[in-house]
């Protein structure tokens, strides 16, 4: 059974270290999923937390918003591969480009850090909205059922599938 958690509370995998944080938003508890650690070069690149942003970019790819914000990174994103590589920081370039060229408040640096606070919280150092918030939207978009429960979406890889219903049991 799904317990509900406290609006504004964060739920974290002890194994793997992902952190679910709920918000509570016109009447509504609102599933946002965040990287416990940064991604991109150079980052502590945590499996789990690769999994997630490799999962969400490779369906955005293949999306109606990709089409809108132009998104359109070369060649396929493996996503079960847990661990960082220079495609996926050319994606994440490619996603933060997009998103710029819309006239979004993004940091383009190839990197996804974790979300501090709420989800409309800017970064303290940039100033922008983080990226991971802008991948959760996007993917949200075009598959809201699974964005709602992702831990449920069998496209989803297995590893990240079972750290995130670690998080909700």
């Amino acid at each position: 059974m799904l317990q509900m958690p406290i609006p504004g509370s964060v739920l974290r995998c002890s194994i793997f270290g992902l952190a679910l944080r709920w918000l509570r938003m016109a009447n509504r508890l609102e599933q946002f999923y965040n990287v416990d650690s940064s991604v991109g070069k150079g980052q502590t690149n945590k499996g789990d937390d690769v999994l997630l942003v490799r999962f969400f970019l490779s369906e955005i790819k293949g999306a109606a918003v990709s089409d809108v914000i132009g998104f359109n990174p070369p060649g396929t994103l493996p996503i079960n591969n847990p661990t960082w590589d220079q495609q996926l920081t050319d994606w994440i370039m490619a996603f933060q480009t997009a998103l710029k060229h819309q006239g979004s408040n993004v940091y383009v640096d190839g990197i996804v850090s974790a979300a501090r606070g709420t989800a409309t919280q800017l970064s303290t150092i940039s100033h922008t909205t983080y990226t991971i918030v802008f991948l959760n939207r996007a993917y949200k978009t075009n598959h809201p059922k699974s964005h709602a429960a992702l831990w449920e979406d069998p496209k989803a890889p297995a590893p990240l599938r079972a750290a995130l219903l670690a998080n909700v049991k």
